[in-house]
């Protein structure tokens, strides 16, 4: 069993002729350099496990992350550097890590068929989302839900915004997203434009646009990853076509069922981000009515800044919750539940955090599951296991569903634009709450 890492943070510097960008966030240098130090010294992720994706420059707060940590650079963390937070490589960074540096291509006989009797990968993962975070139009017209939850990111150029919405998210971590045998994904993303009314009166009109990126397969290792819209080299073709070793690379994808992993989200409506089924509320889980019938899910923990409704704040040293989690992570010398670990979030719970209302939710239905990556004495052999030990999970309906601000899984709707008021802007350092942006919230 291995450990990986991967860091999502960024401050979405403001470039010429921006016209529609999210505010920028200050101190996510000081984000960057302790959520490193969660991954490297708390969940004992060994450097060139872990990979970041940032905006963000060298700076002194975040110097324990670009300083040369080995001499070889193949043992130094991988790091994407970007010049804004260009949502079609931060889409392939993530599928990328779950597809190919988590999963991997499968485990084949000399023959290339999957034998009976399999390993299967039981890795821990940690991710870290530190950045911005909305609530936007629902883009299934028959769903009762009329707001989805998204991160922001921007155009390639930088230049206006664009979502990442809760539903692609969860497609790229459970492998319910579609890949070519050419190993290419698309997924819609969702873009916003000012217009007006006859009236002249401004409103946001919402639409989806499909974006395609590169899923690098296995075989070509860490230092071989084409870049973004990249053929793939006739010698390489063996490693996308659903033939022979890789047949399963197509079909089997996703985190694998047997792997663990805990993430924070420390955005603004940060509960329903990652779409797991069950949320802690008042000592138990609950079921968050999501309908995730058919998917094997692996043990997942994910600690969210923000309830759906609330906004996160951010300060100039840093956000308050990845502060506030990386200090409960490193008092804690020995494994604990959700139950116990919501207790610990709840304790001396910084101001700035306690109109948030910070949620955990997971795969799990019990509280009492102990949270991944937490334990360092954990056995690290990977379990022999038959096909038929695979269980598929199917969530069982609330008799109250709550909403969580989550629309269907339909990852091919059409374009429609919905409108929607346009709310001042007043001033940076907000975490864009419903497209509204206000002093000191991210």
């Amino acid at each position: 069993m291995s450990r990986y890492g991967l860091i999502l943070v960024f401050k979405y510097a403001r470039l010429p002729g921006a016209v529609d960008t999210p505010t920028p966030l200050l101190g996510m240098d000081i984000d960057l350099r302790l959520a490193y130090e969660m991954c490297r010294d708390r969940f004992d992720i060994s450097p060139h496990n872990i990979t970041i994706v940032t905006d963000v420059e060298p700076s002194p707060g975040a110097l324990s992350v670009w300083e040369p940590l080995h001499p070889n650079p193949n043992l130094n963390p991988r790091v994407v550097r970007l010049r804004v937070p260009d949502v079609v490589k931060i889409s392939r960074e993530i599928a990328q890590f779950v597809e190919n540096t988590v999963r991997g291509p499968p485990q084949m006989s000399p023959a290339g068929v999957q034998s009976p009797t399999m390993t299967i990968p039981n890795h821990e993962v940690f991710i870290i989302m530190s950045g911005h975070g909305a609530q936007i139009p629902t883009i299934n017209p028959k769903s009762q839900i009329t707001m989805d939850n998204g991160l922001i990111f921007t155009a390639p150029d930088g230049l206006s915004r664009r979502y990442l919405r809760d539903q692609q998210l969860f497609g790229m971590l459970f492998g319910q997203v579609d890949v070519t045998p050419l190993g290419i994904m698309s997924i819609p993303v969702t873009t916003r434009q000012v217009r007006r009314n006859k009236d002249e009166t401004p409103y946001y009109a919402y639409s989806e646009e499909t974006i395609s990126f590169h899923v690098t397969p296995g075989i070509f290792g860490r230092s071989r990853q084409p870049v973004v819209g990249e053929v793939p080299r006739p010698s390489a073709v063996v490693a996308y076509t659903p033939m022979g070793k890789h047949a399963k690379y197509v079909k089997d994808r996703g985190l694998p069922p047997f792997s663990k992993m805990l993430s924070i989200f420390d955005t603004c409506h940060a509960t329903s981000m990652t779409n797991l089924p069950f949320l802690y509320q008042e000592g138990r889980m609950v079921s968050t009515a999501r309908s995730s019938s058919g998917i094997v899910f692996p043990l997942c923990v994910c600690l969210s800044a923000t309830g759906d409704d609330e906004e996160a704040p951010s300060t100039s040293i840093g956000s308050p919750f990845t502060r506030h989690m990386y200090n409960i992570f490193s008092q804690l010398s020995a494994p604990v539940s959700i139950a116990e670990l919501h207790r610990l979030m709840y304790t001396r719970l910084p101001t700035l955090l306690s109109k948030c209302g910070p949620t955990i939710t997971s795969t799990s239905s019990t509280a009492t599951c102990m949270v991944p990556l937490l334990g360092r004495d954990q056995s690290r052999t990977t379990p022999r296991i038959t096909p038929d030990m695979l269980v598929t999970y199917a969530s069982p309906r609330a008799p109250t569903p709550r909403r969580l601000g989550v629309g269907s899984f339909s990852f091919a709707a059409s374009p429609r634009a919905v409108p929607s008021k346009v709310q001042p802007t007043t001033g940076p350092g907000y975490r864009s709450s419903r497209d509204q942006q206000h002093l000191i919230s991210r």
